[in-house]
C-alpha cells in the first residue's frame, strides 16, 4: 500500500476529504501512516527538526512538511525520490536510500524520517541510527509500533530501529 501523504488529514479545496478517508472510522483515521511517525517521534522525545526521505514528488513533499509543521516539526531539509510509479518505489534499492540518508544528516536535525509505506527501509533505519547517531524513523517501523502499542501489546524487538527497541 502506498499513499502515505494523502492521508496527512488535509482536505480538498471543497473541503471533502475523498472515499477512502471519509470510509474510515474515527479511531482509524487517526492510525494513518503519516500521523503514526508524528506519534513514533513524540515517543522518542525532544524531536523538534526532521530531515525527510519520500519516494514522492517535491509537491507531495510540500504537504508533507506542512503536516509535520503544523505538529510544531520544522523539516529542516527533504528529498524526494520522484519514482513515477507504485512499483517503481518498491524498487528503490538499500543502497540510494543509504546514499539519501548520508546527506540529509547534520547537526541541525534530531531525527531522519522516511515516509511513504512502499519505500521499505525497516532494517536499514536500525542500521542508520548506528553511523548517524540519531532517529532514523522508518513509517512502516512506525505503523507497526503504534499497532502494537495501541493493542497493549509492548514488546520489544531489536534490529528496527530504537523506536521498536526501547519504546
Amino acid at each position: 500500500m502506498g499513499g502515505s501523504a494523502t492521508y496527512a488529514g488535509a482536505k480538498a479545496k471543497s473541503g471533502h476529504r475523498g472515499p477512502r478517508e471519509a470510509q474510515l472510522p474515527p479511531y482509524r483515521e487517526k492510525r494513518a501512516p503519516l500521523r503514526l511517525s508524528h506519534f513514533a517521534l513524540a515517543a522518542l522525545g525532544g524531536i523538534r527538526r526532521i530531515a525527510l526521505l519520500t519516494p514522492y514528488y517535491p509537491v507531495a513533499n510540500a504537504e508533507v512538511r506542512r503536516y509535520f509543521a503544523d505538529h510544531g516539526i520544522e523539516t529542516v531539509r527533504d528529498v524526494a525520490l520522484r519514482c513515477p510509479s507504485w512499483t517503481a518505489i518498491a524498487q528503490v534499492t538499500e543502497d540510494r536510500c543509504r546514499e539519501v540518508l548520508r546527506g540529509l544528516d547534520g547537526p541541525d536535525v534530531d531525527a531522519l524520517v522516511q515516509v511513504g509505506t512502499n519505500l521499505s527501509m525497516l532494517r536499514l533505519a536500525d542500521e542508520a541510527e548506528r553511523w548517524l547517531g540519531r532517529p532514523v524513523v522508518a513509517i512502516n517501523a512506525a505503523t507497526y509500533w503504534h499497532a502494537l502499542r495501541a493493542d497493549g501489546i509492548t514488546d520489544r524487538m531489536e534490529g528496527f530501529g530504537r523506536l521498536l527497541a526501547a519504546h
